[in-house]
This record gives structure tokens, sequence and C-alpha cells, in this order.
């Protein structure tokens, strides 16, 4: 008979080891109180808070907790991250450790500052310095002196913050999705190197392994040599009329086979490996 999943973060907790559930327990509440309107739910098996954008989420794992908040907060406490574990876009919580409330609530108070300033459409922020302070803005057009115009110099972001930008603007389950397929294919290979080429997230080992692309419907994973790869779990649903390139078509209701997509990710990273020489 299988278990019946979680609905409720209640319940996701109850769920959860139990050496974890105190921190989960305390974690839930500082969440609870720093956004206390916010949309509670559980997507792809995590709890998520909307409101309505994405304002964090958190999971449970055997040893530890992952709290995920915006990229924008992130990057705001940067410095005061360096004392903890973290892993791309997530603040790692081990349950033999307390839990540090203090940067929890800053860090969850930032995400809700940095959704709820989006009065369009759009999501641009500010840039923060290292101690979270916004960092002074410009002054209007009409106190400036005249310049003559000249060519913007491109900003040199690394592509993990691009990738964390791309998520962070989806705002929806894409981003969501987007963000669990990277951390999974960032456990299968821990020697994966983030890029971002032809606008997209990409994810290479000697050579490029697989890219992300965000579409209306469908969240894609292209694996360069697919076609190459074994595929028992028949993960491939996408591309599959070439003679190299396969990929994984994911919709908002799909499940995530986790393991599967793993096995495949080293496949390709194996695959390039012996395609070098390595």
């Amino acid at each position: 008979m299988a278990t019946k999943r979680p609905t409720t973060i209640t319940a996701y907790i109850q769920a959860a080891p139990a050496a974890g559930r105190p921190l989960l327990r305390r974690l839930y509440e500082v969440l609870k109180s720093v956004a206390p309107e916010a949309e509670e739910a559980i997507k792809w098996g995590t709890p998520f808070f909307i409101e309505p954008r994405f304002l964090f989420a958190f999971s449970a794992h055997k040893a530890h907790c992952n709290f995920v908040p915006t990229a924008s907060a992130l990057a705001a406490f940067r410095e005061q991250l360096k004392t903890h574990r973290t892993t791309k876009g997530t603040l790692q919580l081990p349950y033999s450790e307390p839990l540090p409330e203090k940067l929890i609530r800053r860090l969850a108070e930032r995400s809700v500052q940095s959704v709820r300033d989006r009065s369009d459409d759009s999501f641009w922020e500010p840039p923060a310095d290292a101690n979270g302070d916004e960092a002074p803005q410009p002054k209007p057009a009409a106190q400036r002196k005249p310049t003559k115009k000249k060519a913007a110099a491109p900003l040199a972001e690394s592509p993990s913050h691009l990738i964390d930008a791309r998520i962070a603007e989806l705002g929806d389950w894409r981003g969501a999705l987007l963000g669990r397929l990277r951390a999974v294919i960032q456990a299968a290979d821990p020697h994966v190197v983030e890029e971002w080429k032809w606008q997209v997230p990409v994810w290479s080992h000697d050579g490029i392994l697989c890219t992300g692309e965000t579409y209306k419907n469908v969240v894609k994973l292209t694996f360069a040599n697919g076609a190459a790869l074994p595929d028992p779990a028949g993960l491939f649903n996408s591309s599959l009329e070439g003679n190299t390139r396969r990929a994984i078509d994911f919709r908002e209701s799909d499940k995530v086979d986790e393991k599967a997509l793993k096995t495949l990710i080293r496949a390709a990273a194996a695959h390039n490996k012996a395609r070098v020489g390595g």
C-alpha cells in the first residue's frame, strides 16, 4: 500500500526524520512569524511559502534541512553566510546544531521585502552590499549634471547568480522545478560546473551534460549526448528523432524520478569523460 504524501507543512514535519522535527518545527514557527499571511503549500514534495510569488521553502533530509530563500536574500547576506554551509541557492541546517534563528529571520524578511517591493512584473532589484543594506540609489535625472552618453559596461555576473536570477524571475512552478532539478544535478555530480550559454542554464563536466530551458508549459532538460546514454527508466520523452540530443520535458503535474535522473546525469558525465580520454 502506497504511503500517503503529506498535504500540509505540519504533516510534512511529522513525517520527517525524528531527529530533525524539533528544528523543523522551530524553523516553521519563525517563517510563519515573518510571513503570517503567506499561502502555505506542498509543491513537488516540498513546503513552500507564496505571496503570491515564491517567498521561501525548506526541505527535510536525513541529517539536515535545506532552507531556500530568494536569490536576492542570499546575495544580501553573503558575508554572514560564510560561516555556514551553503549549496547553490540553499542554506544547510544540520539537525545536530542550534537553529540560527536571527539569520533565518533576516533572510526570510529580506525575501519578503524583495517580493513585495516589485510593483510591476519586472524582477529587477537594486544591488546589495555585504551587510544586506540597499546600495545608494542614483539621484533623480533633474539633479544630475548632463554628461555624454557612454555605452554601458556589461556586468560580470557569475553563471550561478544568473541561474539564481532565472529561477527567481520565473516566480512560479517552473522556477521551483528548475531549482529542484538543479539540486538533483548537483547531488548526482558534485564536480558539475554551472555555465550560462544561449541565455539558459548549462551544466557541464568534461563537456556539456545538459541545459535547463523553460517554456510556458514545460521545463526541459536537454542532454547534449542523450542519444548515446542508457535510459532504462525511460526518462527521455522529447527530441527523440535526432542522432545526438535527447530531452526530458517536465510539466507542472509530472513527478520527478530523482533516482533515475541522478543515474542519467552520472552516465552523461561518464560518457563525456570517456570522450576526452579521462
